[in-house]
């Protein structure tokens, strides 16, 4: 690694790297530029158990056992590999490869696979339960902004901006409606109709608590007293590196304008 000060732009100090080799995986632990402990990692994935078996069984390196398998641009390979072995999913090409160059092991590759899959879906579940109770947690009501465009343009300046292309957000736990219905007059005053990136203002969704709504005309009068549980995201991100950057991680290198907030 060339020039290491243990910093990264985008994501802050750099705490450690996953490392894998031919039998192994690590994780390197750092103390500041220093490296503080190195520990095995075990293999969590049923494919992974399989893709260590098959690789050990060759007795190749990384490289040449992905060369054996018909890849040509062998880093990318790497890659291909260290997805399924840390994370148990990834590029499918990897599997079909694997499956014509070991034909016998067609059935205990795709059990594997099929067993990974499961406990991936187990995990995905549990996050969800786990999201869930934190979000309902840390609730607070807010309008989300209904625009004739669902897909803001050009989505790199939507996310650079940030949540208030789509959301009013209130810093507090109780907003009467008509203080919400106020707002959403207020803002499509401001706003002059239009939403920066999603185009005109065609409504607005008040979202008293995390299992309720209420939909507003652009003048705030009510058009759907019970509109039901709304819990829509803020979808527009940037990607470096394949790993989506944060509003946080923007805004520390300036690259992100400030929500406004209603106090």
């Amino acid at each position: 690694m060339n020039a290491f000060c243990g910093q990264c732009p985008f994501w802050g100090k750099v705490i450690g790297f996953q490392y894998s080799d031919k039998n192994s995986l690590y994780k390197i632990e750092l103390e500041g530029l220093v490296i503080k402990e190195i520990s095995s990692m075990p293999l969590k994935y049923p494919i992974s158990t399989i893709l260590k078996e098959l690789l050990d069984e060759s007795t190749l390196t990384r490289g040449r056992f992905l060369e054996h398998l018909g890849f040509k641009r062998i880093p990318k390979a790497i890659r291909k590999l260290d997805d399924f072995m840390l994370r148990g999913n990834g590029d499918i090409l990897l599997i079909q490869r694997l499956i014509e160059y070991y034909p016998e092991r067609k059935v205990a590759v795709l059990t594997a696979l099929a067993e990974t899959h499961k406990l991936l879906e187990m995990e995905a579940s549990i996050e969800a339960i786990r999201a869930e109770k934190e979000a309902r947690e840390n609730f607070q009501p807010h309008i989300y902004i209904e625009t004739e465009r669902s897909i803001p343009s050009p989505i790199f300046v939507a996310a650079l901006i940030g949540r208030r292309t789509r959301f009013i957000d209130f810093k507090m736990d109780n907003v009467s409606l008509e203080t919400a219905q106020l707002t959403a007059r207020e803002h499509f005053i401001k706003e002059n109709g239009g939403s920066i990136c999603n185009g005109k203002i065609t409504g607005y969704r008040y979202v008293d608590t995390y299992d309720s709504s209420i939909r507003f005309d652009t003048k705030g009068n009510i058009l759907e007293p019970s509109a039901g549980q709304f819990n829509k995201s803020f979808g527009a991100s940037l990607s470096f590196g394949g790993r989506t950057v944060s509003q946080g991680e923007l805004k520390r290198i300036g690259l992100s304008l400030p929500d406004e907030t209603i106090n």
